[in-house]
């Protein structure tokens, strides 16, 4: 089977958060029953990336950007929007990859 990718748009959760962390697995899940491959950078790249790092984030959000360009789908996820989240949204939005919520792609 065929997926395409989904840009999955969420609150990054915080280093050793399992709450947060499960939060986004659930996001990943239900898309993936939808019949997406969800990229989910904010999830993956902390296992090796140290955030607090300025030179790893801003190596963590140059390759979040090459996956961003891979999708074909941008699915924002959760009640909040943060600041790292409106920067993705504007991104895809300029790369013209359509974009919708969680629950609008569940609606459908």
């Amino acid at each position: 089977m065929q997926r395409r990718f989904a840009y999955v748009c969420a609150p990054a959760p915080r280093f050793g958060d399992k709450a947060s962390q499960n939060k986004m697995c659930g996001y990943c899940k239900q898309l993936y029953r939808l019949g997406y491959m969800p990229i989910a950078p904010q999830l993956h790249f902390p296992q090796f990336m140290n955030y607090a790092d300025p030179e790893e984030r801003k190596d963590a959000k140059i390759m979040s950007g090459n996956l961003l360009r891979r999708a074909s789908i941008f699915i924002v996820c959760g009640d909040i929007i943060t600041e790292d989240m409106h920067c993705d949204i504007d991104e895809a939005i300029r790369l013209k990859i359509p974009y919708t919520t969680l629950d609008g792609i569940i609606s459908v």
